[in-house]
């Protein structure tokens, strides 16, 4: 029942696992079903940055990065990883591709836009940052 209070060893090979994951499309995963469905155009963006990052995409991917992230009970390991790896430039470029993934469906939802901005605070980020990043993108019409 309370498992959170279970001492886990780390599986070396779940810290592996993560290593074959990029961390935008989980993020972007996240981000999407945080309203309780994908929609097709949530979807099919996603595709396209599996596609960028692997040189193909399919719903069998797709899949697997849905499963994986179903699968993960923090995004700190991607936190970490992005604080560790990416420049300012690529975490900006992150968090425009997570905004555009939130409006493309023309529904801002509060939840989505949370997380969104938890994310930003995490990987440091300012809010004066992340309103402009958001004023920047405009949605699909």
């Amino acid at each position: 029942m309370f498992n959170f209070f279970k001492n886990k060893s780390i599986d070396k090979n779940d810290k592996n696992k993560n290593n074959e994951f990029g961390p935008l499309p989980i993020l972007m995963i996240e981000l999407a079903r945080i309203d309780g469905h994908i929609d097709g155009r949530e979807k099919d963006l996603i595709l396209n940055h599996l596609k960028n990052e692997h040189k193909f995409a399919d719903n069998e991917l797709f899949e697997k990065y849905l499963k994986h992230s179903q699968s993960q009970t923090s995004l700190n390991d991607w936190v970490n990883k992005i604080n560790a790896e990416f420049s300012m430039t690529e975490k900006v470029n992150l968090m425009t591709n997570l905004w555009s993934l939130i409006i493309i469906d023309d529904i801002k939802d509060p939840y989505e836009e949370s997380l969104y901005n938890r994310i930003g605070d995490l990987i440091k980020i300012k809010r004066s940052k992340l309103q402009k990043i958001k004023a920047m993108v405009l949605p699909n019409k």
